[in-house]
């Protein structure tokens, strides 16, 4: 099964709003803590997987080290199995977000209607990462 991922940059800033909201929420990051969203790029197609990443910058040093990795979780649609695994890299005063869709049995195009996520699984390493 080779899977064909059209995802519109504004999708993918829809996508990254709600991950990084999730992220202030988890962390309780001030609102005047800017994240500047730079650039949407998409990785493409393959046989498992496809997705794409946004790159950012962010306007003050919110980690104790060059770099971070946080797990937001998960993406799920409404009435379908398929999902999106989001990982966070911020890396001194710039973030990437990652979204890799996995589909389980079915194929579903990708869109913010239905959209939810689940962080229940929120973790960033190393433990003491953030300010």
């Amino acid at each position: 099964m080779n899977l064909d991922l059209e995802v519109s940059a504004s999708d993918m800033a829809v996508i990254n709003d709600g991950a990084l909201r999730i992220f202030r929420d988890k962390l309780k990051i001030n609102d005047d803590v800017v994240f500047n969203l730079k650039r949407c790029v998409s990785s493409g197609s393959g046989e498992f997987c496809c997705g794409f990443h946004v790159e950012g910058l962010i306007s003050e040093n919110i980690a104790r080290y060059d770099r971070v990795c946080v797990n937001l979780g998960m993406v799920f649609w409404d009435g379908c199995h398929a999902g999106a695994l989001i990982n966070l890299f911020v890396c001194n005063k710039s973030y990437i977000l990652e979204f890799t869709y996995v589909p389980v049995t079915e194929v579903v195009p990708f869109t913010v209607v239905g959209m939810r996520f689940n962080s229940e699984e929120f973790s960033y390493t190393p433990p003491d990462a953030f300010l």
